[in-house]
């Protein structure tokens, strides 16, 4: 199964090291969106889009990437963030334009990350995303893979 995963990471690297994780436990190639081109998703059977969470939405680098691709016809995806309040569920908007897109979202992954943008002069979760979390986002990506590629089960009559 050849997998990409598109990731924007901008104040700490959070979201990349989750990336990372999840990238190297499916062998996937790992990009930013200023990478992609038009027609890579071809090469892939499977995309996975991450970011850090802005203003209660992904990045907005990760939501014009997907709003220009070209109708992907039933594609394996998933999606994973890193936010300083991750209690909320950030992923509606995105899994939504992934939809749209004709991408079929098969998981979704997110974990507290370390915040000094939302309240300047101070921070939330310091050392996040930490050991459990990255492990945790490796467990994800063996679920993924699990998922995309358990073999599908044929009706019939058996003993014929």
């Amino acid at each position: 199964m050849k997998t990409l995963i598109i990731c924007h990471s901008v104040h700490h690297g959070n979201t990349w090291k989750v990336a990372r994780a999840i990238a190297r436990e499916l062998d996937a190639d790992l990009i930013q969106p200023e990478q992609f081109r038009t027609g890579m998703l071809d090469q892939y059977d499977l995309v996975g889009f991450g970011s850090g969470i802005y203003i209660a939405r992904f990045h907005h680098d990760i939501l014009d990437l997907i709003a220009d691709l070209p109708h992907q016809n039933g594609k394996k995806a998933f999606v994973f963030s890193t936010a300083g309040n991750c209690c909320e569920d950030y992923h509606f908007a995105v899994v939504s334009v992934l939809h749209a897109a004709g991408l079929d979202v098969v998981a979704e992954f997110s974990c507290e990350g370390y915040d000094t943008y939302r309240f300047p002069g101070q921070s939330v979760n310091s050392g996040r995303p930490d050991d459990a979390d990255l492990e945790r986002a490796r467990q994800f990506a063996r679920d993924v893979r699990d998922k995309v590629t358990e073999p599908v089960a044929v009706s019939g009559q058996a003993g014929l």
